[in-house]
C-alpha cells in the first residue's frame, strides 16, 4: 500500500515523487522517492528504471520507468514505526529538492518531524584518492 504522497516538478520539469511505502505487513513502512529513469542519465542515453508501469516495457516509454529508491527506511523500529506520514516535497529557487516527513514511533512512544534534503543537483559518483 503506498499512501503519503507528495508530487513536485524539479527545475527541468520532472517529477520527484515522495510517498509512504507500508506494503510490508509486519514491517515499518519507508520513505521512498520516484523519478523517471531518464533524469540520471546523460544525453541520449537511455534511462531504465527499477519500477513503473509494467505494461510498458519499452524503454523509449519516458514516464513508464521509474528509479524508485528508499529515503529512510526506520530499520531501528521494526513494526513500531509508521514512518513518512504526512509527506511533502518542496524544490528550492536553488533546484534542490527538500521532503518533509512525520515519523510516529509506537515502541518508543515518540512523534518526531524529520527532513531529508537534497545536497547536490549532479548525480555523479564522487570519487576520493
Amino acid at each position: 500500500m503506498k499512501i503519503g504522497i507528495s508530487l513536485n516538478l524539479d527545475a527541468d520539469g520532472q517529477p520527484i515523487i515522495a510517498y509512504q511505502d507500508a506494503s510490508e505487513e509486519q514491517g515499518p513502512s519507508v520513505l521512498n522517492i520516484a523519478r523517471p529513469a531518464t533524469v540520471y542519465v546523460g544525453p541520449g542515453e537511455i534511462g531504465v528504471g527499477n519500477c513503473g508501469d509494467p505494461a510498458c516495457p519499452d524503454p523509449g516509454c519516458l514516464f513508464s520507468y521509474f528509479q524508485c529508491n528508499i529515503i529512510d527506511n526506520a530499520a531501528y523500529g521494526i513494526g513500531y514505526v509508521n514512518l513518512a506520514n504526512f509527506t511533502s516535497v518542496a524544490v528550492g529557487p536553488n533546484g534542490l529538492a527538500t521532503i518533509a516527513y512525520y515519523e510516529d514511533d509506537n515502541y518508543n512512544m515518540d512523534q518526531n518531524l524529520k527532513v531529508a534534503y537534497q545536497l547536490f543537483q549532479l548525480y555523479a559518483p564522487l570519487l576520493f584518492k
